[in-house]
Formats: structure tokens, C-alpha cells, sequence
């Protein structure tokens, strides 16, 4: 299948949000309004898109090659600049396998395991020949059942178990809901189109969504509002596509990132780290003067950094070798 342009700019879109987060959390140490919102529904995002990309009809070759890159390109580069980078900024290197967050490298792991999962649902749809009806039926019960169980493993205290911290079992819980929305988004592409499509749709869900930062449904707005955003993420950049397209410079330049979110989500971190010494020395009253400004001045610090990124990627390929400990093996 061909590379769906508005679904890279979105990625490209999401990878910019993950390193303003980034850049408001761990270089200047603040909590920013704007960031509070954006963090509702950005990993979901990114999780939904990963589940949207995941979707095929798998032969077993083409099962073996994706469990291949997988590993290969995802999660061993991850180990790799983990490491470099626990060594850099003298972080303990047991704290890439024992804890939750992997020292910031935790999306990549969680991604793979999401992965592996699915792949064994593949399995199982083959080996029993399940239609699409029945597959459909299937995820929707699963993804229930993941969300009951998360309930309960909380009030368990399950997830604080150390084996639990290795496989990140919180965070698995926690976004693996986003990725089967993705993989049924794009069993049913046309029906997901249809139901955007539909009049009052994106009316309803910005205006549950802004209420929900109102109003707490049981503790549950947070994960209702992730939902929320992917769907009205989606239907913004399915709507413009023509200007998310290569045609213009913002669809150009967001669909370039959003092909290469595994070099900047690795790298990013280390220029994340680098400027905490000089962000202490910034005055954030007038920054935080007005929610616009702050916006405009951390969104322009991770747009910098997201071309610093890039372009120490392109660098690294002067060596074919270490680029594909860094970035990944590809054929």
C-alpha cells in the first residue's frame, strides 16, 4: 500500500507534541496549560496511528519480516541509545530493564509488545479461519475486557510488582485500547470516514471534550477524552488532506518527520537533557505571561529540535554501521 500522506503529517504532528512535552516537563521543569491539554490525546494519537499502520493482511512472510523490523529496527536501536544515553547524563543502566519509563524509552518496548500481541491474534484468526464480522467482535470484547481488568489491577497494586515494571504492564494497559481503536479504524476505514463524516460528530466530541476538562466522569475523563482527541485529530487532517499533502511546504515538512519519529523520538532526549542547565537561567514569568506565548516560544524550541534531530540522523549515515545501531537493520 502506498504511504498515506495526511496520516505521516499527523504523525509528524504528534512526534512535535511528544517533544513539547518534553521540552515544558524536562528542560524548564513547568507545567504548562496548553501541554495539559495536548498530553490528553497525544500518545493516544500516536498509539491509534501505530495500531492504524499495524492492520494488513498477513501472509506468514510478510508476518516474519514485520516481527523482524520490529525487533530489529524498533527494538533494538532502543536498547542501544538508551544505553549511550544513560551513560551520557549518568542515569543507572538497570533503569532501562527495571523501570516503568525505561528512562524515557519506554514507547518503543511498549509498541513492540503491542505488536507481538497482535501478531498472535493473527495467528489464531488464520489458524481458525475467523471472518472479519467475528474479528471485529472479537477486539471490541478484548478491549472491554483490557479496560475492566486495568481497574482492577490498579486497586490490586499489581502494577507496582517489579515484573510488572520490566514489561511496563501499566503503560501497556493503559494505551493499548488506543492501539485496537486503530487496528478496527482500519478494518472498517470506510465506516471510521462515514461516522467523522457524519454532521453533528466533530460538534459532539470538542464539545464532550472541552466539557470533560470541566468535569471528572468517575476518574475516567482522561482516557474517554483520549478517544476524543483521536478522533478529532483525525477527521482535521483527513479533512485538509490537500494541504497536509507533499504539495505544501507544512504537508511536506510534517509528513518528512512523521516518516522519521524513530530517529527523533531517540535522539530528542539528548538535547532535552543538554539545555536543562541553560533553561534555568530563563525568566518563565514572561513566557507564561500569556498561554499564546507560551505556545509560540516551547512549540519553536521543539520545532529546532526536531531539526537538530533530523539532521544528526542524516549525519550518522556518513557511517552505514552506526546508523543501523542507532536507527535500526533494514533491508
Amino acid at each position: 500500500m502506498p504511504r498515506i500522506e495526511y496520516i505521516d503529517a499527523m504523525r509528524g504532528f504528534t512526534m512535535i507534541l511528544v517533544v513539547f512535552s518534553h521540552v515544558c516537563k524536562l528542560t524548564f521543569a513547568t507545567d504548562s496549560e496548553t501541554n495539559n491539554i495536548f498530553i490528553l490525546f497525544r500518545m493516544p494519537l500516536f498509539f491509534f496511528i501505530s495500531g492504524l499502520m499495524s492492520y494488513s493482511i498477513y501472509t506468514k512472510q510478510l508476518m516474519k519480516k514485520r516481527i523482524r523490523n520490529r525487533i530489529l529496527c524498533q527494538l533494538l536501536p532502543t536498547i542501544i541509545v538508551a544505553a549511550i544515553f544513560c551513560a551520557t547524563f549518568s542515569i543507572p543502566f538497570r533503569t532501562i530493564i527495571t523501570d516503568n519509563f525505561k528512562a524515557g524509552y519506554w514507547f518503543t518496548i511498549v509498541m513492540v509488545e503491542f505488536f507481538l500481541l497482535y501478531m498472535f491474534f493473527v495467528l489464531i484468526i488464520k489458524k481458525f479461519k475467523i471472518n472479519l464480522t467475528h474479528q471485529t467482535i472479537i477486539l471490541i470484547l478484548f478491549l472491554i475486557i483490557i479496560n475492566i481488568s486495568k481497574t482492577i489491577l490498579y486497586k490490586l497494586h499489581v502494577f507496582n510488582n517489579p515484573i510488572a515494571e520490566i514489561v511496563s504492564l501499566s503503560l501497556f494497559f493503559n494505551y493499548l485500547p488506543y492501539f485496537i481503536f486503530g487496528i478496527l479504524a482500519k478494518m472498517h476505514l470506510n465506516i471510521f470516514i462515514k461516522i467523522l463524516n457524519f454532521k453533528y460528530s466533530i460538534l459532539l466530541a470538542i464539545i464532550t471534550f472541552i466539557g470533560l476538562l470541566f468535569y471528572d466522569v468517575y476518574g475516567r475523563s482522561t482516557f474517554i477524552q483520549g478517544f476524543l482527541g483521536i478522533i478529532i485529530i483525525y477527521r482535521f487532517f483527513e479533512f485538509y488532506k490537500s494541504f497536509f499533502s507533499s504539495k505544501t511546504t507544512i504537508g511536506k515538512s510534517l509528513s518528512y518527520i512523521g516518516k522519521h519519529t524513530l530517529e527523533i523520538y531517540l535522539i530528542h532526549y539528548f538535547f532535552i537533557f543538554s539545555l536543562v542547565e541553560f533553561a534555568k537561567h530563563i525568566d518563565l514569568t514572561i513566557i507564561q505571561s500569556s498561554w499564546i506565548v507560551e505556545l509560540v516560544v516551547f512549540l519553536l524550541i521543539s520545532i529546532i529540535i526536531v531539526a537538530f534531530c533530523l539532521f544528526t540522523a542524516k549525519f550518522t549515515k556518513i557511517s552505514p554501521i552506526l546508523h543501523s545501531l542507532l536507527f535500526g537493520f533494514k533491508k
